[in-house]
């Protein structure tokens, strides 16, 4: 029988608040781009307010990922970079992360791959310090789908592991 994997409950539970509010506001989000795509921008405005919740929805996101990554790794791994995180991961448990989230991601690009996980991960590394502070303007792109993707994916392992 595999050993579970899970080196700290906590972070993975506060992975799972995390990606609950992901949800909540990636819902409301949704709302607020068919809103405003009908015209409809609401009593006060709220149609922009609601896509607006893109930001913190980005936010929470990422800071799911990486909660979902650290209880994986030994307790009080520090740092916020995916990349670094997940490479710091056993290799199976990557395998399994990279795996995942490509066949999520074919959903939305039938030839996405693992040249494209590799350069979705790099691209996407940091962007919840980035993405926290998004007012300094030191904001990158990010792939909200490949973000959103691995969120799901490493909780989906996280979720394996754990059953072990």
């Amino acid at each position: 029988m595999e050993k579970n994997m899970i080196h700290d409950e906590i972070a993975m539970n506060n992975g799972v608040i995390f990606q609950h509010a992901y949800d909540i506001l990636s819902e409301k989000m949704q709302e607020g781009l068919v809103n405003k795509a009908l015209g409809n921008s609401g009593t006060n405005n709220e149609a922009n307010l609601d896509a607006a919740l893109f930001v913190p929805a980005v936010v929470n996101c990422s800071f799911a990922c990486e909660l979902f990554l650290k209880a994986m790794l030994p307790q009080n791994t520090r740092g916020h970079k995916l990349n670094d995180l997940f490479v710091s991961l056993d290799a199976n448990i990557q395998e399994k992360i990279k795996n995942k989230t490509i066949e999520k991601m074919k959903n939305y690009a039938q030839t996405y791959c693992s040249a494209d996980f590799q350069k979705d991960l790099t691209n996407n590394s940091n962007i919840f310090a980035e993405w926290r502070y998004f007012h300094e303007g030191n904001t990158n792109t990010v792939n909200y789908q490949f973000i959103t993707n691995l969120m799901k994916a490493t909780f989906d392992v996280v979720l394996e592991e754990r059953n072990k």
